[in-house]
Order: structure tokens, then sequence, then C-alpha cells
């Protein structure tokens, strides 16, 4: 992948962070901005889905090992508590 391709995608990233801290901070609170509207949880979802584009798109580059150990080790399983959460409240409101 060339230079420029891989400045472009850590930009998208670098750009699309900016705009979800940006809503974060003026909702309040990540809660807040998720819970405010579907507008607002409609756009953080897509800044996360680039995110996720972006960080494809460079995947040849190598992460530092810390960086990936704590996405491992510490996100992870906050997001297998949350889906497990869902399923129950899903499941319950039936």
């Amino acid at each position: 992948m060339s230079s420029e391709r891989l400045i472009a995608a850590f930009d998208d990233i670098a750009r699309a962070i900016d705009l979800v801290d940006a809503w974060v901070k003026e909702a309040g609170g990540s809660a807040k901005a998720l819970r405010a509207n579907t507008q607002s949880r409609s756009a953080i979802e897509r800044r996360l889905l680039i995110i996720s584009e972006a960080a494809i798109r460079r995947h040849k580059i190598d992460l530092d090992g810390a960086i990936i150990a704590g996405v491992v080790d510490e996100k992870l399983a906050e997001l297998r508590r949350a889906c497990f959460s869902a399923i129950e409240s899903l499941q319950g409101s039936e």
C-alpha cells in the first residue's frame, strides 16, 4: 500500500474519531449521545464503520502489540458482555 493511501486511511480514522468525540462532548457523554435520537446514534455508528473500514484498508501496517493486547484484554470482553446483556434484555421484552 502506498504511503499516500496509508496517510488517507489514518486521516479518515482521525477525522472520524474527532467527529465522534465532538458529538459525545456536545451531548454530555457517550450514553447521552447514543440515546439522544436516532440521527445521533446513526451518525456515531457510521463514523465507527468508517474507522473500521479505514483500519482494514491499512491492515498491512503492524500495530503496536500493546495496542492489540489492550483491545483483546479489555474491549472484547466488554463487547461480549454488552452483547449478552442486549440479548437478555431483548428476550425479556418478548
